[in-house]
């Protein structure tokens, strides 16, 4: 398992774009318990961090039975809060199957 450390390496592109956002900054210094949060709510084990995106972080997963997932955690934005309606109305037809996803928080799901 990796640590919290090596899940948010500092030339990851949500790190080194957000970083240059002042508003931006507190929500990458929260990243790592957001990412324990995750781990911990669905018991996910989580991959090393894909080097893509620059407002979200994304990694590979395997659910606890064993199942592959991606999971995403986006900063805060206007564009991100109706990604969890639209990939439910969509239910995994052209895209992404929406496992789960934080109704309040900044995570966008599983």
């Amino acid at each position: 398992m990796l640590v919290l450390d090596e899940m948010v390496p500092d030339d990851l592109p949500v790190v080194t774009t957000l970083g240059r956002i002042a508003a931006a900054r507190p929500w990458l210094a929260a990243l790592p318990a957001l990412i324990a949060e995750v781990r911990e709510r669905f018991g996910v084990r989580l991959g090393p961090p894909w080097h893509a995106g620059s407002c979200s972080w994304v990694a590979p997963a395997e659910l606890p039975d064993g199942t592959p997932a991606v999971v995403k955690i986006g900063w805060p934005h206007r564009e991100m809060y109706g990604e969890p309606v639209a990939l439910r109305r969509w239910a995994g037809r052209g895209a992404v199957h929406l496992l789960a996803h934080g109704p309040s928080g900044p995570m966008t799901g599983l």
